[in-house]
């Protein structure tokens, strides 16, 4: 085709032909074409301008409602979520409180069991272990024989390496001081010993011997009703035990319940731990009359005779 011969122009939109010349250099159709095309004409944009583009009203509006809608959503959510929280809290209040009421409750009933518990240790403190004392006593005690009679005697004490034995005066008389008693044990032997110091007053005496002998110990004045133990040599039965208690003081004197007859004088009274708390020195006897029987306070011993 030859340059000059005219282009053959195709249908332009909806079968409308345009115009020659309706086209500008860059192929853009003119405004007599739009225009004729039934379509607004476009204000021409100044080169380099960015096109601004516009919002209906009714978009904004929308579009804001919309917005509107998802935060009241969002906070009707978070709103929940914190009610639900508070209320688990609330929870876990009631519940930590109502194991406060228990704890406190617990407290007390574990007061009540301790309380109850000290009595009980109390009452079993007052009791005796009589097989543990009679044991821990009777390597100390000793059958004394004289030339008119016996009874018993126990070692209180020591004078560098010998021992001092009490005893009632009346289980060594009419011997006197310096004179010799024969002492035995069961399962011990025989020990000779002497007569060292003697108080008629309260029927008391100390014998030396020339030995080490295991010595018990002393104990403050008892209480009516606590448990005491004597352990002596009833008839010259050596080491027989019996058990008993307190019943009173007696101007200058222990009453106490535990068995004894003849032999028993100057057997140690002892208490629960076998501290010595007195010497047993006499019983009544008549019609009818049973467990009154007396010992000389421990302390008569101590502060007249010898150190203990």
């Amino acid at each position: 085709m030859e340059e000059n011969e005219p282009r053959s122009r195709g249908a332009g939109p909806f079968g409308y032909v345009p115009p020659e010349g309706t086209k500008d250099a860059s192929g853009a159709r003119s405004d007599e074409w739009a225009t004729a095309s039934g379509i607004p004409p476009r204000a021409p944009r100044p080169s380099g301008e960015d096109e601004v583009i516009s919002i209906s009203p009714r978009v904004l509006w929308t579009t804001t409602g919309v917005i509107g809608v998802v935060l009241l959503l969002l906070l009707s959510s978070i709103w929940i979520s914190q009610r639900s929280l508070s209320g688990r809290f609330e929870d876990l209040d009631e519940g930590f409180a109502a194991l406060e009421r228990q704890v406190a409750a617990r407290a007390d009933e574990m007061a009540v069991i301790r309380s109850r518990l000290g009595v009980v240790e109390r009452e079993v403190g007052r009791q005796i272990n009589v097989a543990e004392v009679s044991r821990k006593v009777r390597p100390s005690v000793y059958t004394v024989r004289t030339a008119t009679g016996g009874g018993s005697a126990f070692v209180i004490g020591r004078k560098g390496g010998r021992s001092v034995l009490v005893t009632n005066h009346h289980v060594i008389f009419p011997a006197g001081q310096g004179d010799r008693v024969t002492l035995s044990r069961k399962g011990g032997g025989s020990i000779t010993g002497r007569i060292d110091r003697i108080s008629a007053r309260n029927d008391l005496a100390t014998i030396i011997v020339g030995r080490k002998l295991p010595v018990l110990s002393t104990a403050g004045p008892p209480k009516s009703g606590d448990p005491v133990v004597v352990v002596g040599s009833p008839l010259g039965l050596d080491s027989s035990v019996s058990e008993g208690i307190i019943s009173g003081r007696r101007a200058g004197f222990i009453q106490f319940t535990a068995p004894v007859s003849p032999g028993n004088s100057g057997s140690p009274l002892v208490d629960r731990r076998g501290r010595v708390v007195g010497v047993v020195s006499l019983k009544i006897v008549l019609p009818g009359a049973e467990g009154l029987n007396f010992a000389r306070p421990i302390g008569q011993v101590c502060g007249s005779l010898t150190r203990c």
